[in-house]
């Protein structure tokens, strides 16, 4: 009897403990990615610059061949010039060539090239025979003239050195947005250029057209043109042309009457302007 109340109490203990003691509930379970073990590199050479791939071979005077040819220059400052080049067909290396340097338009801005053949200098020379310059069109890519003119300056230069180029015969022309950079190019080195040729821009887009400096120009053959009907007032022309005869400079100005935005059209199919320019030296 006593042998049988003790295996009861005993089942009893073993129930109620059963009942009272719980398993701890499992943890979520962890993802623990494996550390990746990195080896030092041996002998694995310092990083260095992203190579230069030009847009455009560069000039040399093996290369040259009548007619548009595009080229592109590095300048010192890592900015690319991207440029056509006009080769005369009557090119003869034995003498020194006379260079007209054109600042495109607005519509010129971008990265194809070709966008500056359309109603252009480039696009007039083709149909002008026995052409008696060397031609430089360089392309900018977006916003205005006055930021590329050092790195064109160097191409200049570069030019100069690499082909039979006459340094005291070079002439500057642009239209619209390249008449604004053909003035702020010729106040920033007067002495560059033999003559220039602003059109339809003048050298200031604000209310105060004529530079404090403009005076510095007075030594420097300037012939302006803009249509008298032009969106961009003939005045960015008109006033700065008026103040430099004020201070006694070279200077001359057409307009062209029932002509709006278009005056580079009569001027650059004119040959008396290009007999004009080569009246000119330094």
């Amino acid at each position: 009897m006593k042998k049988t109340l003790f295996v009861f109490f005993l089942m009893i203990l073993l129930t109620t403990a059963c009942s009272t003691v719980e398993e701890p509930a499992p943890k979520p379970t962890e993802v623990v990615e494996p550390t990746k073990v990195v080896s030092p590199p041996t002998n694995t050479p310092a990083p260095t610059d992203t190579e230069y791939k030009p847009t455009h071979p560069a000039i040399t005077a093996d290369s040259l061949q009548p007619g548009q040819t595009p080229y592109a220059f590095l300048s010192s400052s890592d900015v690319e010039i991207r440029y056509l080049f006009y080769l005369p067909e009557n090119y003869d290396p034995s003498i020194r060539w006379p260079l007209i340097l054109f600042l495109h338009g607005g519509d010129g801005n971008g990265m194809n090239i070709n966008r500056i053949m359309n109603k252009t200098l480039p696009n007039y020379i083709e149909n002008l025979p026995d052409f008696p310059f060397i031609v430089v069109s360089p392309q900018l890519p977006n916003g205005f003239w006055p930021k590329l003119i050092d790195p064109i300056d160097e191409l200049l230069d570069h030019l100069i050195e690499v082909l039979p180029i006459d340094a005291d015969h070079i002439y500057l022309t642009g239209l619209s947005g390249g008449g604004y950079g053909t003035w702020k190019y010729a106040l920033k080195y007067p002495d560059r250029f033999a003559a220039i040729a602003p059109i339809a821009g003048g050298p200031s887009v604000t209310t105060d057209r004529v530079p404090e400096d403009i005076c510095t120009l007075k030594e420097l053959p300037i012939w302006a043109f803009h249509g008298e009907e032009d969106l961009i007032p003939p005045e960015q022309n008109i006033e700065p042309i008026e103040a430099l005869e004020a201070c006694s400079g070279n200077v001359r100005l057409t307009l062209y009457p029932d002509t709006g935005h278009d005056a580079w059209t009569p001027t650059y199919t004119n040959p008396d302007f290009y007999d004009w320019l080569l009246q000119h030296s330094k």
